[in-house]
């Protein structure tokens, strides 16, 4: 970058208005497939299994990531849980993150400590950057990967804020001070590693924007009030670090790693950051099996080599400051999460989406001095290095788009996980869960052995044991084990879902007093949750006490209107489905909460009358099930609807013989 450059041909001199749109059209082409991929992983946590998912003032209460938040529930009330909205969403921000960089990188080249050496190319040299950084495939996580909007989010108010405040230092109104602090204040509320902003800001402003210290001090009011935002940032991450958030796989009191070996690790997961920024093969989506190194012995080539990268980043932004910086950008970026702050997870590809765009511009630039030292006419230099973008573009796209058809379901995402990282037991626990869901019990089991012999496989093939064993009828070994699953510390997301189960296996074992008092625990962390009222009320059931579940059933609906109709659709598809794809445990439990959510329309729909005598029946309640069949026969017989008078008919005779109706009956 210290060569002068030629004069470049008039073709490519001045601004070029194609670049905005045509970074548009690249997104959509990169992402066009994204928009029908399914809702996966922590996509469920927080938006699909979420208890207050449809109350706005109960979802928003929670502090973590209010930005996020707030953007969820403008996809939730749009678009209910349709995926495509979201995905729509995540694309919109990482085209307008791309922009931003887009927009910083051309104003930044053309300031006066680069004495107009690239003026004529601002625009082309841009455009490189923010092209290649939005098609790379490494970003796929933090796109397509709804939840991890996070990242992106961060990103994107990141990018602008670094944006407005070169505006305002340069000449600009000085409203963009204050737009830059208001998006440092946006970035916070996604995602804390905008908490780096601050020192990379001060670096910023000394190396592009100030003559001297002097002129950075200048701007104390600006700072002052950067400041004042990034306290409110320090403050809950610091609680994170010190302990408060052990629990969710963070913090220096997490037990998998110290500060010192967690620093050891993650020099080799910064070299593989590094390798998937040039050569983006063998792509992740969790690398939980990522060993902990223990002493650097194991590590000390990876050690050594990170190290020489960050002492040469040092001397560069004393020597050559600008070259200095781009170095410092990557890894203060990447200090929150691969320093000396043990993470449960050492590496995930969302946290490059910042970090990425130094290698980017690294390349970019390395790669103009290269074709601009060379003595090629004017034409030619342009057209090769058009064509090589292009060819690099292209390449990157497709990989893109490749990737993106990984998160077709959660199956085909898991299974590409399990072929990435072969060793990693969180990814076959998850896959287990998911056949579970299916009833592919042996596919369950097979996954869950694979998973019990791994590394740092602990308690995790233990919790899709215990439903497991409940599949099978195993009930008694099911309850032993989430009963002592259940006296470990979990993640918040997690001890509901074994709540929930537990409650399922007491009532098919025949302790339905005891599902209730176990429900009740669950209602009790989440009282807003419709699911876990409709629980509540089919427990009730099954103990016998109608009143109760009747009311139970009510809040449900209260809750979440369209939830009856939901459990009693899913009833009835079991009640008629072959045998073989009813698990000892599905029925019994879709058909109880089919019963309860009945219980909440009244007696007003014969297909819910019916779905309550079908679950009554097939529970063997004969006299309730007839009871429930003659309310629907009156029902339908009120509304004119002489298919379901013949049908419930039918079946009323089936029940006061003490059958139950079903396949071959």
């Amino acid at each position: 970058m210290s060569a002068e450059a030629p004069a470049p041909p008039a073709a490519v001199r001045g601004t070029w208005p194609k670049a905005v749109p045509l970074l548009v059209l690249a997104g959509l082409l990169a992402y066009c497939n994204s928009f029908n991929k399914a809702l996966i992983f922590d996509d469920v946590a927080w938006i699909v299994g979420h208890p207050d998912i449809g109350d706005f003032a109960r979802y928003m209460s929670e502090w973590s990531r209010p930005v996020v938040r707030l953007s969820i529930q403008l996809n939730y009330k749009l678009g209910g849980l349709n995926p495509a909205g979201y995905h729509a969403l995540n694309l919109g921000v990482h085209v307008l993150a791309a922009l931003a960089l887009f927009g910083l990188v051309r104003r930044v080249v053309r300031l006066p400590r680069f004495a107009g050496r690239y003026d004529d190319h601002a625009d082309y040299l841009a455009f490189a950057v923010a092209l290649l950084w939005l098609v790379h495939p490494l970003q796929t996580q933090s796109v397509t990967y709804i939840i991890q909007r996070c990242e992106s989010m961060m990103g994107l108010f990141y990018l602008f804020a670094l944006y407005a405040w070169t505006r305002a230092a340069t000449g600009g109104a000085r409203a963009w001070y204050a737009a830059a602090v208001g998006s440092f204040a946006l970035s916070a509320g996604c995602k804390e590693v905008a908490a780096t902003l601050p020192p990379v800001l001060v670096a910023f402003d000394r190396v592009f924007l100030a003559a001297s210290w002097r002129e950075v001090r200048g701007r104390w009011p600006a700072y002052l009030a950067v400041l004042a935002v990034w306290g409110g940032v320090l403050f809950p991450y610091a609680h994170i670090a010190f302990g408060g958030g052990t629990s969710a796989g963070i913090g220096f009191g997490l037990n998998t790693a110290t500060p010192w070996t967690y620093l050891l690790t993650q020099s080799e997961v910064i070299l593989h950051y590094l390798r998937l920024s040039v050569w983006p093969t063998k792509q992740a989506i969790d690398y939980l099996d990522w060993p902990i190194a223990q002493s650097l012995r194991e590590v000390w080539p990876a050690f050594l080599a990170v190290v020489a990268l960050l002492l040469v980043s040092l001397v560069l932004l004393y020597r050559r400051p600008a070259v200095g910086f781009v170095a410092f950008w990557f890894f203060a970026l990447l200090a929150p999460t691969s320093s000396v702050m043990p993470i449960i997870d050492p590496a995930f590809e969302h946290r490059m989406y910042l970090s990425l765009a130094a290698v980017v511009i690294g390349g970019v630039f390395g790669a103009h001095a290269v074709l601009t030292a060379r003595d090629w006419p004017d034409r030619k230099r342009a057209v090769f290095g058009f064509g090589t973008l292009a060819a690099a573009a292209l390449m990157l796209t497709s990989l893109t788009y490749a990737r993106n058809e990984t998160y077709r379901t959660q199956l085909s995402a898991l299974e590409h996980a399990v072929a990435a990282r072969p060793n990693n037991p969180r990814n076959f626990v998850s896959l287990a869960a998911v056949y579970l869901n299916v009833g592919e019990l042996g596919r369950a089991d097979a996954a869950i052995r694979k998973a019990e012999p791994l590394p740092g496989a602990l308690d995790l093939p233990a919790r899709q044991q215990a439903p497991l064993y409940a599949l099978r009828g195993n009930f008694a070994e099911s309850e032993a084990l989430y009963r002592t699953l259940l006296s470990r510390p979990f993640h918040p997301f997690t001890s509901p879902v074994m709540y929930k189960n537990l409650t399922w296996v007491r009532i098919a074992m025949g302790k339905p007093d005891l599902a209730v008092a176990t429900v009740w625990i669950l209602v009790d962390q989440q009282p807003h949750a419709a699911d876990n009222q409709l629980v509540l009320a089919a427990a009730e059931l099954a103990a016998g006490r109608e009143p109760e579940a009747r009311a139970a059933a009510a809040e449900a609906a209260r809750l979440d209107p369209s939830l009856p109709k939901r459990a009693a659709v899913e009833a009835r598809g079991l009640v008629f489905a072959p045998e073989s794809s009813a698990a000892p445990l599905f029925k019994p439990r879709a058909l109880w909460q089919a019963a309860a959510a009945c219980l909440a329309d009244g007696d007003r729909d014969p297909m819910m009358l019916d779905t309550l005598a079908l679950a009554y029946a097939a529970n063997g309640r004969f006299a309730d099930a007839a009871g429930a069949a003659r309310r629907g026969v009156a029902a339908a017989e009120a509304k004119g609807d002489t298919d379901w008078v013949l049908a419930l008919k039918a079946r009323l005779k089936l029940y006061e013989a003490g059958n139950e109706y079903g396949k071959g009956k």
